[in-house]
């Protein structure tokens, strides 16, 4: 997305739409700038009591506890975990927007609680383990926070080698079982919490159960089409394919198989019949004329 001058773009709903595609791209430089520019022309319009206030998809307050709220989850990403907690402060106390609707409060509530969460989020990245064992209680209470929670769960104790085996057999549904609403920004935190569980997995030299996370990666990345999940798991079980087992390397022969036999169909006259790629039907319809 480089090439476009974000500058020149106002627009909140564009804006927003672009911070949550840097998010899927993991681009965190970006998501930070882009959040700034959200939180720019948002408290703008808050200033100016624009009428554009009136063609946005949700209410202003909305925008302006969004922006900080990517921004704080941009710093977090880089390990800025002090500057993030500044920009946590404030969403979770947002009165400095001045009289609500009871639709603007509710929404004023729903970052508060955000807040909450990622506020024991940093200080669980921090090694903080009285707050991890807060921090997984909320994520029990709060079930549509359990695939980016158990991803900075998983992530703490890969920084800090804590053994969470009986956390995250917890939650078997949210790793083994998922199932995509369509939801391209869950589909994320699904991929990014495979990820994490088999970067556990392999600082523990478990390599087993860390390759076949790594190719479970790689299928659900295909399947829900996360190209950054088809990158990591390949890198991941090319660095490390000797740790496999026979099992396992055809798994990912089979798996690479397919993506080429997927891709040649778009060449028409190609095929790969598990040896070499060679001329398909057009080539020898030509050869009979």
């Amino acid at each position: 997305m480089s090439y476009l001058d974000f500058d020149e773009i106002d627009d909140l709903d564009v804006l927003a739409k672009l911070l949550k595609m840097s998010y899927s791209l993991d681009d965190w430089n970006k998501v930070i700038e882009l959040s700034e520019k959200l939180n720019q022309c948002s408290l703008q319009q808050l200033n100016e009591k624009t009428e554009n206030q009136m063609r946005l998809k949700r209410p202003l307050i909305y925008y302006c506890g969004y922006s900080n709220l990517m921004k704080s989850e941009g710093l977090q990403k880089i390990g800025k975990y002090q500057e993030a907690l500044k920009y946590i402060d404030l969403y979770k106390d947002m009165n400095w927007y001045g009289t609500m609707t009871p639709q603007e409060a509710e929404i004023a509530n729903d970052f508060k609680n955000y807040a909450k969460a990622n506020t024991l989020t940093i200080k669980v990245l921090q090694g903080d383990h009285i707050a991890l064992i807060e921090y997984v209680d909320y994520l029990k209470e709060h079930p549509q926070e359990i695939l980016c929670g158990l991803t900075n769960v998983t992530r703490a104790a890969t920084y800090h080698q804590w053994d969470i085996d009986n956390i995250l057999s917890s939650f078997p549904n949210y790793i083994n079982n998922y199932d995509s609403d369509g939801d391209t920004v869950k589909n994320h935190y699904y991929i990014d919490l495979l990820y994490m569980i088999a970067l556990y997995r392999f600082t523990r030299q478990e390599y087993v159960d860390a390759i076949d996370y790594t190719l479970l990666i790689l299928e659900s990345a295909l399947t829900l089409k996360e190209h950054n999940g088809y990158k990591k798991s390949t890198a991941l079980f090319q660095m490390f394919h000797s740790k496999a087992s026979l099992q396992q390397t055809n798994q990912y022969t089979g798996l690479m198989q397919s993506i080429l036999e997927e891709e040649l169909r778009n060449e028409k006259n190609l095929m790969f019949d598990g040896l070499d790629i060679r001329p398909g039907s057009f080539s020898n319809n030509s050869n009979q004329q």
